[in-house]
């Protein structure tokens, strides 16, 4: 049944990362008051989200 471990390890961690990542923007926006679709304003969470988001 569980032939592929591997793999399936590999995709467990890209999914924990991508939700790891997800959550630190989202914590970065509560923290400089920016709201969900915008991208600019506050010069730390440009600085975050370009590091999250590259």
């Amino acid at each position: 049944m569980n032939a592929y471990p591997g793999p399936a390890l590999v995709t467990l961690a890209t999914a924990l990362l991508l939700f790891a990542c997800a959550a630190y923007v989202g914590r970065c926006r509560i923290q400089f008051g920016i709201q969900a679709p915008a991208t600019s304003g506050h010069p730390q969470f440009e600085i975050a989200y370009m590091r999250i988001q590259s």
